[in-house]
């Protein structure tokens, strides 16, 4: 598919200092996805829930299914009229069934409800789990792709520190000169330990989501990097102006709604009669009687047969006040889901906007990244022929830096914005990072 292409081939653009093969042992996103949904605890209980709630349905269905009882009793009645003394035996089983409870019914088609919002639960937990492995994913990328620009700008500072420290020794600059190299130095190695630390974190959240180390990833290709096509914000496009929304949210707030308006059917049906048809056999047997008594004690077969039908007729008002609060929980269920569509509106047309802007910043900061290695180039020049002082070099450098690092947050915006508008629509899966990691073409250790 077209619009998954352009996503994937729109990865977080990084600045690697040393190109490496890739390996058996690095780590792409469809595999971090597999191990993550074996450990993600989120998705685990929506699982669990979902199996749960499946047996609901079996527990309603019981009721109009056939109830086969066994009875059995034993009696040893003496009394100080030996005339009365006598042992019972006795044992039955009964079998009953439902014929007409409409309530019931309206419960199985309540429970077929809610198992599908289980079943959309689901789905958005595992949605979830894909946002938040791509966006620890791609934050580690960013944190090692600014350590290493950081330890670039280290090595250069620290060069140029050790160039002045050599002249001013030998008289030809200025102590001013020097302690700027030297101030330029400590601010970049300040800066470098909060790159170590933010890399540090970004691993271990990683980490928390997969559930194990995670030595060594895949990094995508600078060379192949590019805009992303449009096709996805047309999708979104057609999907707000249509009122086409796959949102799992809005689906689920729709059944959310129509579970409470069944739970009202439901409850409305409380008063509604019953009807059982049932089926009997007893067998009884008698010992130790007087023998005057034998025909009142004689062994017994009893078989019975027969409809039973009750319909409650006063409850106190117990059923009226039900039927009410459910009715307010309807209202309830009918505001959510004008919120959850109004919230996800604004949400498809914010992430449609974000997806323009970051173009347009990628655009941007492309341009001002070639500007500024264009600007160190020419102040580099001018320093070493004195037309330029210290300061405007390692402001040159920073600029060029800072373009860098920008440059690399907008193509990691950029990404981000597509996969969260693909999961706002419901088109995110697996085979977007299966896609994603046919494009990874550098391996990145992070230990």
């Amino acid at each position: 598919m077209k619009r998954k292409a352009s996503l994937m081939v729109a990865a977080l653009f990084v600045f690697f200092a040393s190109g490496k093969t890739v390996s058996a042992s690095a780590t792409g996103l469809s595999e971090l996805l597999q191990q993550a949904q074996k450990h993600d605890a989120r998705l685990a209980q929506a699982e669990n829930q979902l199996q749960s709630i499946a047996q609901n349905r079996k527990i309603v269905e019981s009721a109009l299914n056939p109830y086969l009882n066994s009875s059995a009793s034993g009696v040893i009645q003496r009394n100080s009229e030996a005339l009365y003394d006598l042992n019972k035996l006795s044992a039955g089983i009964e079998l009953s069934k439902s014929l007409y409870n409409r309530r019931v019914y309206s419960q199985l088609d309540q429970t077929d409800k809610q198992i599908l919002q289980a079943q959309l639960n689901y789905q958005y937990s595992h949605q979830q789990l894909l946002l938040r492995l791509s966006q620890a994913y791609f934050a580690t990328l960013t944190a090692y792709s600014d350590l290493n620009l950081i330890q670039a700008k280290e090595e250069a500072d620290l060069s140029q520190y050790q160039r002045i420290k050599s002249s001013a020794d030998a008289g030809l600059l200025s102590k001013v000169d020097l302690l700027e190299a030297k101030a330029n130095l400590d601010a970049t190695q300040a800066d470098k330990i909060a790159f170590e630390n933010a890399l540090k974190n970004a691993i271990e959240e990683l980490e928390k989501i997969v559930g194990g180390k995670v030595n060594k990833v895949l990094a995508h290709d600078s060379e192949q990097l590019h805009i992303p096509a449009q096709n996805t914000n047309r999708l979104a496009q057609e999907s707000v102006l249509n009122g086409v929304i796959d949102n799992l949210q809005v689906q689920m707030a729709n059944l959310s709604l129509s579970i409470a308006q069944d739970e009202v059917k439901v409850r409305s049906q409380a008063n509604d009669p019953v009807i059982n048809v049932f089926a009997g056999y007893e067998v009884s047997e008698f010992s130790n009687y007087d023998q005057m008594l034998a025909i009142q004690y004689r062994d017994r077969q009893n078989v019975s047969i027969g409809l039973n039908a009750s319909m409650p007729l006063y409850d106190g008002g117990l059923n009226k006040a039900q039927v009410s609060q459910a009715r307010f929980d309807v209202k309830t269920a009918t505001e959510k889901l004008r919120q959850t569509r109004e919230d996800i509106d604004v949400a498809i047309r914010q992430a449609m906007r974000n997806i323009e802007k970051s173009q347009a910043q990628v655009r941007a900061f492309r341009q001002l990244l070639t500007s500024s290695e264009a600007f160190l180039e020419a102040t580099e020049v001018s320093y070493n022929s004195g037309l330029r002082n210290l300061v405007d070099l390692l402001n040159a450098r920073t600029a060029r830096i800072s373009a860098q690092r920008n440059l690399i947050a907008a193509n990691y915006a950029l990404v981000m914005d597509n996969i969260h508008l693909k999961a706002l629509l419901n088109q995110l899966s697996i085979e977007d990072f299966i896609e994603l990691d046919a494009h990874l073409a550098q391996e990145i250790s992070l230990k």
